[in-house]
C-alpha cells in the first residue's frame, strides 16, 4: 500500500475514533435530531386507553440486549452499529437497568465531589467507560410506513448516548432523568430492524450531575416505539385552577395537533368527567383547517368543583379524541386532570385559600438492586412498588416530595396525584464543586453551559406540566447563583 495511501486511511481512523469527543467534551452540544419535548401521555385507538404492555400502537422494547463493556472510549467496537456487525458472542443485560449492578465496573458513590478530576468540559481519558448496546425488533406486520409516524422513546439514559438504526446515525442526546424521542421513519424497514446504542457513562453533561448519589451508568428507563397516525396529538397543556371564591373551576385547554396528511374531514371531541363519571364540560371542533400544524385553545367553568389538594386529591379526567369522518377513533388519551389554586400573600403559602403547612421529604430514585432502574421486576415497570413507598411516606404523616435531584419516572407524578402528594419537581442540574470551590466562575456563571442548563429545566416543565401534584418547580439544586438561573426562573 502506498505510504499516502496508509496515512490518509490511519488520518481518517484517528478522525473517526475520536469523532466521539466533539460531543462529549462540548457543553454546547446536548442533543442532535430529538423532538420537542412534550408532556408524557399514553394514547389508544379505542375507548379504553390501554398500558404499553397491551396496546397495538406501542412496541416495548424492554427485555434482554446484546451488551459490550469498554474501560474507554478508545477500546469500544467503533463499528459495532453496522447491521453486519457480528455480536453473537457478546453478553446480554436487562434494559433497564444500571451495568455497575451486573458486574460491569463499578458503583461511585460521592457527595459533593466529582468521580473524576474536574477540568469542564473535558472527561478523563483513562477511564470513561462505553456501553454498547445492540438489539433487533421486528416490525409490526401493521406498521405502515406511509400511514404512520414511527417514534423511538428512550425514557432516560446515563450520562449521554448515540443511537443508530440500520447501520444509520439517528441522534444523540445528554441529561441522564428526561427522555429522548427521535423520528425513525427515513431507515426503519419491513420486519427485522438493527438498533445500536452508545452510552458514555462521564460526557460534558456530567458537569451538571454532580449530585450526592451513587453514580452509575445504562438505560435506565423504559425503551418503546410509538405509532402515531398521521393526524395526531402532538401535545397539550392544561391550567385548571380557581375563582376567588374557591368554589368554581377555571379550565384552559391548548391543544397542538399535526396533520402530516393535511387532511380535513377529522374532528376533536373533548370531556371532562368528574370522580363519579359524571360529564361537567365537553367540546366538539371540527379539523376542516388543513395547515400542517394546529393548536386551540379551549377554556370553561366547573361550578361547585371538587378542589385538589393533598387532604382530598379529587382528580377529575380529561378525554382528548380525534376521530374520522366515520367517527373511527384514531387516537385517544386520557389525563388526570386537579382543580387548586396556589397563591402567596404576605409571605404566606396557601393551597385552595387555606395556609399550607408543607411536612416534606427528598426521595432519591434507588433501589439495592437494580440502582437507578427503580421498580423494575423483569422488563415491566412495577408500579405497586413506587406506590407501596408513598404510602409508607403518607402513613407517617407527611405530605410532599422534592424529587431530589432530577425529574422521576413518569408514573411516580400520576401516583401523586392519584394519592395527594404535593411535589417539589427539580431539574437534573447540580454542580456542587463548582459551587463550593470555584463561587464566582461556577457552571451557571458559565455562558457555554447556558443553553444546557436552560433546556434541562425546559424539557422538564414540558414532560410534568400538566400534573396537579406539582406545587413547586425547582430549576436545580446546589449550583450557586449566576445569570442562566435567574434567565430559569424567568
Amino acid at each position: 500500500m502506498p505510504k499516502f495511501i496508509f496515512s490518509l486511511l490511519f488520518a481518517l481512523f484517528v478522525q473517526f475514533l475520536f469523532a466521539q469527543y466533539t460531543y462529549i467534551e462540548n457543553p454546547q452540544v446536548f442533543e442532535e435530531n430529538k423532538l420537542p419535548a412534550r408532556a408524557y401521555f399514553i394514547f389508544d385507538n379505542q375507548e379504553e386507553v390501554r398500558n404499553i404492555t397491551l396496546n397495538p400502537n406501542y412496541l416495548l422494547l424492554n427485555g434482554l440486549w446484546k451488551f459490550y463493556h469498554s474501560n474507554t472510549p478508545e477500546e469500544r467496537p467503533i463499528d459495532f452499529y453496522q447491521k453486519s456487525f457480528d455480536v453473537s458472542s457478546w453478553n446480554e443485560i436487562p434494559v433497564p437497568s444500571d451495568w455497575q449492578m451486573y458486574g460491569y465496573d463499578y458503583p461511585i458513590y460521592t457527595n459533593w465531589k466529582y468521580p473524576f478530576t474536574p477540568n469542564q468540559p473535558n472527561v478523563p481519558r483513562d477511564f470513561n467507560p462505553v456501553g454498547s448496546f445492540k438489539h433487533s425488533l421486528n416490525l409490526p406486520k401493521d406498521w405502515n410506513l406511509q400511514e404512520n409516524d414511527i417514534y423511538i422513546h428512550f425514557g432516560a439514559v446515563n450520562s449521554c448516548f448515540f443511537f443508530w438504526l440500520n447501520g444509520n446515525y439517528i441522534g444523540y442526546s445528554e441529561d441522564s432523568k428526561l427522555p429522548s424521542e427521535f423520528l425513525l421513519n427515513e431507515f426503519l424497514e419491513e420486519g427485522n430492524n438493527d438498533l445500536a446504542v452508545e452510552v458514555y457513562r462521564y460526557c460534558d453533561g456530567s458537569y451538571l450531575e454532580d449530585q450526592d448519589m451513587w453514580r452509575l451508568s445504562g438505560i435506565e428507563r423504559d425503551v418503546f416505539l410509538i405509532k402515531q397516525p398521521k393526524v395526531y396529538i402532538e401535545d397539550y397543556s392544561i391550567v385548571a385552577s380557581l375563582d376567588s371564591t374557591y368554589q368554581q373551576g377555571l379550565w384552559k385547554l391548548n391543544l397542538e395537533i399535526l396533520n402530516h396528511q393535511l387532511l380535513a374531514n377529522k374532528h376533536v371531541n373533548l370531556q371532562l368527567l368528574n370522580a363519579q363519571n359524571e360529564l361537567v364540560w365537553t367540546r366538539h371542533h371540527s379539523l376542516d383547517n388543513i395547515n400542517p400544524e394546529v393548536s386551540f385553545d379551549f377554556s370553561g367553568q366547573i361550578p361547585n368543583v371538587q378542589t385538589w389538594s393533598a387532604e382530598s386529591p379529587n382528580l377529575y379526567t380529561l378525554q382528548i379524541q380525534i376521530s374520522n369522518e366515520s367517527n373511527e377513533i384514531l387516537q385517544k388519551i386520557q389525563q388526570q386532570v386537579g382543580f387548586k389554586k396556589l397563591e402567596i400573600k404576605e409571605g404566606i403559602f396557601y393551597i385552595n385559600g387555606d395556609t399550607a403547612l408543607i411536612k416534606g421529604v427528598n426521595r432519591h430514585e434507588h433501589d439495592p438492586y437494580w440502582g437507578h432502574a427503580v421498580g423494575y421486576t423483569g422488563n415491566v415497570f412495577n408500579v405497586d412498588s413506587m406506590r407501596k413507598d408513598l404510602l409508607l411516606i403518607k402513613s407517617l404523616n407527611f405530605n410532599a416530595v422534592r424529587t431530589a435531584h432530577y425529574p422521576n419516572h413518569p408514573a411516580f407524578y400520576e401516583l401523586c396525584n392519584e394519592l395527594g402528594i404535593y411535589v417539589c419537581d427539580e431539574a437534573n442540574v447540580e454542580a456542587h464543586w463548582y459551587m463550593m470551590l470555584k463561587p464566582f466562575n461556577n457552571l451557571v456563571r458559565d455562558p457555554e453551559f447556558k443553553n444546557a442548563v436552560l433546556s434541562r429545566i425546559y424539557n422538564m416543565y414540558e414532560r410534568d406540566k400538566n400534573h396537579p401534584a406539582i406545587i413547586m418547580w425547582s430549576v436545580g439544586n446546589e449550583n450557586g447563583t449566576g445569570p442562566t438561573l435567574v434567565a430559569a426562573y424567568q
